[in-house]
């Protein structure tokens, strides 16, 4: 696959509005910043202690709306 057109999976694949779309759109479309793109997001998406922080935030917050059966 060439890089510009991992630049445009990385924009498909990114939400609208997200922090790791804004990432992406700051940088011009280009193969010579594909792999830029690419380590600015490692870096600022993934860390995977805060991932798992924030899976279990969201879990515990299900959970809380489940009304209580019984």
């Amino acid at each position: 696959m060439e890089e510009e057109d991992k630049f445009q999976c990385l924009i498909q694949f990114t939400t609208e509005g997200s922090r790791a779309r804004g990432i992406v759109e700051s940088f011009p479309a280009t193969a010579e910043n594909c792999s830029k793109v690419i380590e600015r997001l490692k870096n600022r998406c993934g860390n995977e202690e805060l991932l798992i922080e924030c899976c279990v935030r969201e879990l515990i917050g299900i959970i809380i709306k489940v009304p209580q059966q019984g």
